[in-house]
């Protein structure tokens, strides 16, 4: 089985489900295969953009303060605040009043809840290292490969980073190990992933969902 085939069968597992995925989101620290998003917010602001995100956050702390008091605290020049601004504002995160500047919380700590799937034939050690990083930006990662391929993983390695395991032979997914949720996800950088995850299924015939989450085994029950 090629790794793609093993990727149409997640994804045609996870369609029939009627869940919210998406393939290769595009992260700066690496690409998950598929993305799933659960408990996502229909009017979540997409933003996309780690720059942007953080000049929000730089508002929402100094929020009410004028636009030359914010700009004192930062290291931006006028025109790199302005523009950051004018961005916000035209997704109606950002607005001025009188002199001072108001903003929309948009919650970036419960944004809704994501995992991440690498996919490998057989190189299961570099899937490990990948579904890892994976975990900067996700609540739970998972490592798949193909039934036939299964019997070679470490599973103890699997376990000792937190990192689910799948087994996908066809159309059935199998959950071997559970993952764990993750430490180090960074909310800017899952705020982000579930942006683009939303831009790329408004391009497909996926539709958003607020599906609520509880426990990742009964995507796979």
């Amino acid at each position: 089985m090629r790794e793609s085939e093993v990727v149409k069968n997640l994804n045609t597992f996870l369609f029939d489900k009627g869940l919210n995925y998406a393939n290769e989101i595009r992260m700066g620290i690496g690409i998950p295969d598929v993305m799933i998003g659960f408990d996502i917010d229909n009017a979540h602001p997409n933003i996309a953009n780690y720059y942007t995100l953080s000049i929000y956050s730089l508002l929402k702390r100094n929020e009410g303060k004028s636009f030359k008091e914010i700009l004192e605290t930062s290291n931006l020049t006028p025109r790199e605040m302005k523009q950051s601004i004018g961005l916000l504002e035209e997704l109606g995160i950002v607005s001025m009043e009188d002199s001072s500047i108001a903003v929309k919380d948009i919650n970036l700590e419960h944004s809704g809840t994501t995992i991440s799937i690498e996919v490998k034939v057989k190189d299961w050690k570099l899937g490990l290292l990948q579904a890892q990083r994976y975990l900067q930006f996700s609540d739970y990662s998972y490592l798949a490969l193909p039934v036939e391929h299964i019997a070679n993983v470490d599973k103890r390695e699997v376990r000792k980073y937190g990192i689910g395991l799948l087994s996908v032979d066809n159309n059935v997914v199998i959950e071997l190990i559970k993952p764990k949720i993750s430490k180090k996800c960074d909310s800017i950088s899952k705020y982000i992933s579930i942006s683009s995850l939303i831009d790329k299924i408004s391009k497909t015939s996926n539709t958003i969902d607020d599906n609520f989450f509880e426990n990742t085994s009964m995507i796979w029950d």
